[in-house]
């Protein structure tokens, strides 16, 4: 007990006692009479003074002030490494059940000296003392980082984690940062080196096209020399291609070069004979998923002359996915245009075969995107063709800044565009001092001159035939991915904003205004990756309507998600499925139409935790130091020791409790007793 307190100030009592006197003085003193007892008066006084005094103390607001000392006892986390690799290597006899209750009896012993948490850890962490051991994965990194965020203010003062040291996920090398806590091991899983092949890594390109050949590698992995295994390639189940190999001790690449003669989704699977009396076979097959793709969109690019421009045009469009580009000189041109869905003319007015092929494309309805070249003096005759009017009168040519349209509405820009482009180096055009466009034309790029603004086009789009047509008025692009490159940004922005226009111009089917791009196979600890694209009904880019994803997984569970909007596009990533077949069906409603697209995907079965069944103790010894590494037999050792060190780490923690006088209900009593004994004389002494 610390004492009695106030809050008012000691003086302020001092001075209600002698007011207190006073008044009772006042009372009864003063007024004393011969015929009436001096005692009785004196008695009077004195309950009154008490009463008066005691209500003093209380205005004092009088505080009791207790010390209390608490022991809290030192925390121990138990974390169990839940993954698969534990109980996969047969070699190592572990029981599972026999090992859950050997733990359970462990943290038993120590639980009065200990308070106990137990965690898991595998794909995640988290709190539980149920051990399951179905994780795919490892992290060891995620563990650490829970433990010292969640016992971060507490008496955690031990640290137990039970693992094979097969960490194969997040931050391999993780330690623990927290110096104040001891970290002790229990080594599981068999160190024992057996005889092993398996396969590490298949690679392939995520895509290929129809009827060319595609390349494959796979790394092979063996800890002896052996001879005379058979390594089978498959694809979708079907052989395409079995070899005898002989394998060294460490890594053995091979390499493979297959045709793909049929478009859609492949399953390619690479499979090694096991060896004799080899424990795990798991690991002698790996697979990996290709697209073979049948291209939607060929473009044909035509030029009157060999230029820069063509190959960084080609660079850019390459990268766009199911799209097959040529390039070639209109004097070797000798074929029909119908089969391409967008043609790319540069200088056309050079050559009259093109000029008659640029007339073709406006007739055919097939979108066309034109490099006029930075001169067309007397060229009038030819200008409607490329949506300029002829009474545009072009002289010589000249050299300008760039910018991009603040107007400019057909389809979304990257707001980063704005300034990069005001940077770029300038281009060459055709000069003209009014240029005259068709009605229907919106420029992208306009003309900057020492710094003004102009109302003069560079890119520009038409409609004809309910068909969309380009034009760059001038030439000189490769200046600009030549600058990106030489500031170390390379051309991706210059790539992406072509690539962006060529999306634009292709020909839509009215029937696929909605295309959705699923992946159909994904292995279960990488995320699904979803995109779409919408075509409103002026056949452009847009997401202002919701998109609706919904999935259904092989026992009927139907999950509904709206994919996120970015840029001009939807996009959606989906975690942590579990292994099976899934159907789903994309929906969005546009000015009360119903767009739909079905399909199918499927989540394999993660093979990470059977990979290499060998335990890594050294790694457990790194992080705990060899002698706080114990087997399961060493429970007991473990045990001991820290119960011997347990009363060390008990923390004591001093509470100060302050409790109001006021608070204690017998005080009243007291209070009242003063005043009624008062009144009980006085009435019997007649003095009421």
């Amino acid at each position: 007990m610390r004492g009695l307190h106030f809050e008012l100030p000691i003086y302020y009592l001092i001075l209600f006692i002698v007011l207190s006197f006073f008044l009772s003085w006042l009372l009864y003193i003063n007024k004393k009479t011969p015929e009436r007892s001096s005692i009785s008066y004196r008695v009077l006084f004195a309950l009154r003074f008490l009463f008066l005094m005691l209500i003093s103390f209380f205005l004092m607001k009088p505080k009791i002030q207790k010390t209390k000392i608490q022991k809290e006892k030192p925390i121990l986390v138990f974390a169990q490494d839940v993954s698969e690799s534990i109980i996969a290597n047969k070699t190592s006899r572990f029981d599972e059940n026999l090992y859950s209750d050997s733990i359970k009896n462990f943290l038993s012993k120590l639980s009065d000296s200990y308070e106990i948490r137990t965690l898991i850890f595998g794909n995640k962490s988290m709190e539980s003392d149920s051990f399951v051991f179905n994780h795919n994965q490892s992290n060891l990194g995620q563990l650490f980082t829970q433990v010292e965020e969640q016992f971060n203010t507490t008496n955690l003062t031990d640290l137990i984690l039970a693992s094979d040291g097969i960490i194969n996920t997040g931050n391999a090398n993780a330690t623990f940062e927290n110096a104040k806590v001891n970290v002790h091991t229990i080594l599981l899983g068999d160190t024992i080196t057996i005889s092993d092949v398996s396969i590490q890594k298949v690679k392939s390109n995520k895509y290929a096209v129809l009827n060319n050949n595609f390349p494959l590698e796979v790394l092979v992995k063996s800890n002896l020399d052996v001879s005379n295994l058979k390594l089978i390639v498959s694809d979708n189940n079907e052989i395409i291609e079995s070899r005898t190999v002989s394998l060294k001790k460490g890594i053995n690449r091979f390499n493979y070069i297959s045709l793909a003669t049929e478009s859609g989704t492949h399953q390619i699977d690479v499979q090694i004979d096991g060896l004799k009396d080899e424990v795990n076979i798991i690991n002698n097959r790996s697979s990996v998923h290709l697209e073979v793709l049948d291209y939607n969109q060929n473009i044909m690019m035509i030029s009157s002359c060999p230029h820069p421009d063509i190959s960084s045009l080609k660079n850019a469009v390459t990268k766009i996915k199911g799209t097959k580009i040529k390039s070639i000189l209109i004097n070797d041109f000798n074929q029909s245009i119908d089969g391409y869905n967008l043609i790319c003319f540069f200088k056309p007015f050079d050559s009259p075969k093109m000029i008659k092929l640029l007339n073709q494309c406006e007739k055919l309805g097939i979108p066309s995107f034109t490099f006029s070249g930075n001169n067309l003096d007397n060229k009038q005759n030819y200008l409607s063709s490329i949506g300029v009017n002829k009474e545009t009168n072009f002289k010589g040519t000249n050299l300008v800044d760039i910018y991009l349209s603040n107007d400019f509405d057909a389809f979304k820009l990257d707001k980063s565009w704005f300034s990069i482009f005001s940077s770029l180096p300038p281009v060459s055009v055709p000069f003209s001092a009014n240029y005259l466009l068709n009605k229907n034309a919106h420029s992208l790029l306009k003309q900057k001159i020492n710094g003004v603004d102009l109302s003069y086009p560079v890119i520009f789009f038409y409609k004809s035939n309910e068909t969309n047509h380009g034009v760059f008025l001038g030439e000189g692009i490769w200046r600009w991915n030549m600058l990106q490159q030489q500031k170390g940004l390379g051309t991706k922005d210059v790539d992406l904003f072509f690539q962006k226009i060529f999306q634009y111009l292709k020909k839509i089917d009215p029937k696929k205004r909605l295309k959705l791009n699923v992946p159909k196979m994904v292995v279960e600890d990488e995320p699904l990756l979803i995109s779409s694209e919408f075509y409103n009904n002026n056949y452009e880019l847009s997401n202002n309507d919701d998109l609706f994803f919904s999935y259904r997984d092989s026992l009927e569970n139907e999950f509904r998600v709206k994919m996120n909007r970015n840029e001009d596009i939807y996009q959606l990533t989906l975690h942590h499925l579990s292994p099976g077949n899934y159907t789903f069906n994309a929906e969005l409603v546009s000015n009360n139409e119903v767009f739909q697209e079905k399909g199918e995907f499927s989540i394999f079965k993660s093979k990470k935790e059977w990979a290499d069944l060998r335990a890594n103790h050294s790694f457990l010894h790194s992080i705990s130091g060899k002698s706080n590494s114990y087997y399961l037999n060493e429970l007991n050792d473990l045990s001991s020791k820290l119960k011997n060190n347990a009363s060390e780490k008990v923390k004591t923690r001093k509470t100060i409790e302050n409790t109001d006088v006021l608070d204690f209900k017998w005080i009243l009593f007291l209070l009242l007793m003063f005043p009624f004994l008062e009144w009980m004389i006085r009435k019997y002494k007649g003095m009421i």
